[in-house]
């Protein structure tokens, strides 16, 4: 028998039909298991998504409807009849728009000398060492875990005090600290405001991740710690700045206690929000009579959404630039 013969007999090589099968099977598996992960995704985030807008469409949908529709059983979200005299009403009635500059006067200035002071204190801690640094620093991380109400009575007291005194040595009124943004700025301007320790942490951590040779080029060319600083490190801190600036403007919006100890005559929007439910209740309607309840109810709200409708502005138009500079924080150890 020749060899091709030979050949020509051998039964032919078939295919494993048992290895197709489990390979179609791992296949449907797999995507069935990722559907599966897709649609549970899906439910936590619209879950999520309920927790966190719920409160927000719920005061868009009171402030745009009339007092009638919140004892209408019917209304639930869309009112019958769509007005703006709710928002009208709070504008023109509580004071709101001289809060409202009041209150963004105090955030960004106040934002603004945190985030200058806070970047220069973690550099410092950073860039240089010196006795007791690390001692310091720790001080300096505990700041932000002391309550606001232990310091908050001995500002007022010493603020007061130099009011006092300025008044007996040079009469007149004095030196008139209360009522002011300066005891709030003053802090910041010391890298003492608003979870400032929190910001120096981060600032002394981004500083740390650049390059060392940054420093020793600018040495090279004759440039001092202080120019090195503003022209190299600084500029190059562009992620941590925006993150501190929004952070710290969104804390000083929403703050309560510091604003409204050193704020008692004229008072911004954090303190306004405390009282407008009685200011409400105190207000006599056109009819004669004083406002009920509902009505209260519905301005009260519509007073709210006007409030937190800043913030929500910033972090639609941020909110991108703000992951990113999250992400691009480089923090080491």
């Amino acid at each position: 028998m020749s060899f091709i013969d030979k050949i020509q007999k051998q039964p032919a090589l078939k295919p494993s039909v048992s290895i197709l099968e489990n390979s179609n099977k791992k296949q449907v598996i797999n995507r069935a298991s990722n559907l599966i992960w897709a649609i549970v995704r899906l439910i936590l985030l619209i879950g999520l998504s309920y927790i966190v807008l719920y409160p927000i469409i719920f005061c868009l949908s009171l402030s745009i409807r009339q007092p009638n529709d919140m004892i209408d059983p019917t209304v639930i979200w869309l009112p019958k009849n769509l007005t703006f005299d709710n928002i009208k009403f709070v504008l023109e009635n509580i004071g709101f728009p001289e809060a409202f500059g009041k209150s963004m006067a105090i955030s960004l200035s106040c934002s603004f000398l945190q985030m200058m002071s806070c970047a220069i204190t973690g550099y410092g801690f950073a860039r240089f060492k010196f006795k007791g640094r690390n001692i310091i620093f720790l001080l300096a991380l505990m700041t932000f875990i002391v309550p606001p109400q232990i310091i908050s009575m001995p500002l007022y007291i010493q603020y007061s005090k130099i009011t006092i005194t300025t008044s007996q040595l040079f009469g007149g009124d004095g030196i008139q600290l209360i009522n002011t943004v300066t005891p709030i700025a003053l802090a910041a301007v010391f890298a003492q405001g608003i979870k400032s320790g929190l910001f120096i942490y981060l600032f002394r951590q981004s500083y740390k991740g650049m390059p060392k040779e940054l420093e020793d080029a600018a040495y090279l060319d004759g440039c001092g710690p202080i120019k090195a600083f503003t022209t190299i490190m600084f500029p190059n801190s562009t992620p941590i700045l925006l993150v501190t600036f929004v952070l710290s403007f969104v804390w000083y919006w929403n703050d309560y206690i510091n604003i409204s100890l050193f704020f008692n005559k004229s008072k911004p929007l954090s303190v306004l929000l405390a009282s407008v439910t009685d200011m409400f209740g105190r207000m006599i309607s056109p009819a004669g009579g004083g406002y009920t309840s509902i009505e209260v109810t519905v301005y009260e709200t519509t007073f709210c959404l006007m409030f937190i409708l800043l913030p929500i502005i910033l972090y639609v138009f941020l909110q991108k630039k703000f992951t990113e500079s999250l992400m691009s924080t480089s923090i080491v150890g």
